[in-house]
């Protein structure tokens, strides 16, 4: 196995990962944020969110994060085509 195929199988990886965590990221918040809702209202009767109190479903992820976790799946991507493809040659 060739640098290219490891290096890109463990950047596509590890992309994919970040990728999925960031997408769910969205979803914890929204949890917490009831979460913790419920469980103030429940002790002291009242609930400051802050910031995110008038419509916390339009906090967003940085675009930029997004775009550079797939950024690296292309990358990634591109490192395992080219390390294939150094495999098929080098097998000839």
């Amino acid at each position: 196995m060739n640098t290219k195929l490891l290096a890109g199988s463990i950047l596509t990886g590890l992309s994919l990962i970040g990728a999925i965590l960031n997408a769910w990221a969205r979803h914890f918040f929204f949890t917490m944020f009831y979460i913790a809702r419920g469980e103030s209202l429940e002790g002291a009767g009242s609930f400051d969110p802050g910031p995110y109190g008038v419509a916390p479903e339009s906090t967003q992820i940085f675009l930029g994060i997004r775009l550079l976790l797939w950024l690296l799946v292309c990358f990634g991507i591109a490192l395992l085509v080219w390390g294939v493809l150094e495999e098929t040659r080098s097998a000839e």
